[in-house]
């Protein structure tokens, strides 16, 4: 879950203990705070920036969460494009196998595996526990800042090289564009990449501004820079 001063070796050392199990007994560690510092290299500093680190933890948001179940399948690109589509936990435990694979970059592999974990009751209660521990659930993105596609409606379409479809429409949306999945008159833009097909014929067709992925990655640059 990302908590500074929790490595993987502070991990095992507290799993060896009998401290550190399941995810929601990082929540717990206070409990064990005189056997903690009894510990090799553990002195009080150490214990309080550990303790506030793990408080701040708690407020990481729903993808880092996600990503720190260990769900089959999930890595961290998986967990981000998850948050982004569902928002909340619970939307994303009560979703279907097909749901979830209408969802770029998530196979049915991945989808399985989703729901799979979701439905088993000791996982179930994990969630419950974190809850309880005051987690936040939910989908916090990223501050939007101004750019080219600030207030625009954006269509993917084609194979692209340098980004997954998740990763450019995340992109898209922390600089203010709104991306959809079909071209119509009010698309502003259509970014394609190789083998592009009958989307951005119909945004020629419309008259509607269309974008190379290298062209893409340029404005990228630009505002970075």
């Amino acid at each position: 879950m990302n908590i500074d001063g929790l490595g993987e070796k502070k991990v095992e050392q507290f799993h060896k203990a009998g401290w550190l199990n399941k995810v929601n007994d990082i929540f717990k560690l206070k409990e064990y705070r005189e056997e903690i510092l009894e510990m090799d290299k553990f002195g009080e500093k150490s214990y309080e920036n550990l303790v506030e680190a793990i408080e701040a933890c708690k407020d990481n948001g729903l993808d880092k969460l996600l990503f720190g179940l260990g769900i089959r399948q999930v890595g961290s690109k998986a967990a981000r494009i998850l948050a982004a589509h569902f928002k909340t936990m619970d939307n994303l435990m009560n979703a279907t196998c097909e749901e979830l694979q209408t969802i770029d970059d998530i196979g049915g592999i991945t989808a399985d595996a989703i729901v799979t974990y979701f439905k088993d009751d000791s996982n179930q209660q994990l969630i419950q526990s974190l809850k309880d521990a005051n987690v936040k659930m939910d989908y916090q993105m990223e501050e939007r800042v101004e750019s080219f596609f600030s207030g625009k409606t954006v269509v993917l379409t084609g194979s692209l090289q340098q980004y997954s479809r998740g990763e450019a429409q995340a992109l898209l949306e922390k600089m203010g564009a709104t991306v959809t999945g079909s071209v119509s008159k009010k698309t502003d833009l259509v970014v394609y990449g190789e083998e592009a097909g009958s989307k951005l014929e119909k945004a020629i067709t419309l008259g509607v501004q269309t974008m190379t992925e290298e062209e893409f990655m340029h404005e990228l640059e630009k505002n970075e820079g």
